[in-house]
């Protein structure tokens, strides 16, 4: 009896020592690692966004790109993540607080 209840309490606090790390997971906002290319959008304009190669149809405005990286048809790879849009504001694309880019070689 004395084994059975060793092998249960076990059991039982190695299970709860694991959900703070796994609910931790679930919590945290994946980062994005891509490549892609910077765009003038609209044409003419000051605004860029990047465009990933694997996503054509989707479009990231960076709040932090840097002005080395703000030419139009530059190949980038780069790692961020999605932010919230402000409320009532429309956007060139999905938020993006870069964590980092380079130049695509």
């Amino acid at each position: 009896m004395k084994k059975i209840f060793l092998v249960f309490s076990f059991l039982f606090f190695a299970a709860i020592i694991q959900l703070p790390a796994m609910s931790k997971k679930k919590k945290t906002q994946p980062k994005l690692p891509y490549s892609g290319t910077v765009m003038n959008f609209p044409k003419g304009s000051k605004t860029f966004v990047i465009v990933p190669d694997d996503q054509s149809g989707k479009r990231f405005f960076a709040d932090n790109l840097a002005e080395q990286f703000k030419k139009d048809g530059m190949k980038v790879e780069f790692i961020g993540t999605e932010t919230q849009p402000a409320p009532n504001v429309r956007m060139m694309g999905t938020p993006l607080h870069l964590k980092l880019i380079q130049e695509k070689k």
